[in-house]
């Protein structure tokens, strides 16, 4: 069995991913990304609601005093990333959610189209099958939402560093002697 599941790392650690593509939030779908976290989390009564990328950037974060986000975001990537790989090890599926029970807050993490994170903090007031049942009624909007923010982020990509000048960079970092 040990020997099964050291091959199993080895092959995959060889095999070449193809690069991912990194998701650029402009405005409107941030806007729209908003309206779906609030309206799940209306619907479950969770404390707050969360969205990071898989690398744990924080794409949608409600203001919470005491909450480092950066750290939040990195631990919850993490922690998917270790789930994710677990679940290769055993199976040839994917583990979608998990969920982590404390005291007095409880986390509901759903994986959203291999690129998202969503991450629900709730209490007892809700449970993780309200959530997942209130998630699965907007689940499409969030897929059709991630669609729109990678080719957004595709199409405007060289608009953005195209606004970026060898100026604005020397202007910024100090320019080299």
């Amino acid at each position: 069995m040990v020997e099964d599941l050291f091959s199993a790392s080895q092959t995959q650690s060889e095999s070449k991913a193809p690069m991912k593509q990194q998701i650029i939030l402009f405005e409107e779908e941030a806007q729209e990304l908003k309206q779906l976290c609030l309206i799940l989390q209306s619907q479950t009564y969770a404390k707050a609601v969360f969205v990071s990328d898989r690398d744990g950037q924080m794409l949608y974060a409600q203001e919470q005093s005491g909450v480092d986000l950066n750290a939040m975001g990195s631990l919850v990537s993490g922690m998917v990333a270790t789930a994710v790989g677990v679940s290769k090890l055993f199976s040839d599926g994917q583990l979608s959610w998990q969920s982590i029970q404390g005291e007095p807050y409880a986390f509901f993490c759903q994986l959203i189209e291999s690129s998202l994170i969503l991450i629900v903090v709730f209490d007892e007031r809700s449970s993780n099958g309200l959530i997942r049942s209130a998630f699965r009624k907007i689940e499409d909007k969030f897929i059709n939402l991630l669609q729109k923010m990678k080719n957004t982020s595709q199409n405007k990509k060289t608009m953005v560093f195209s606004e970026i000048s060898d100026e604005d960079i020397d202007e910024l970092f100090g320019k080299e002697e």
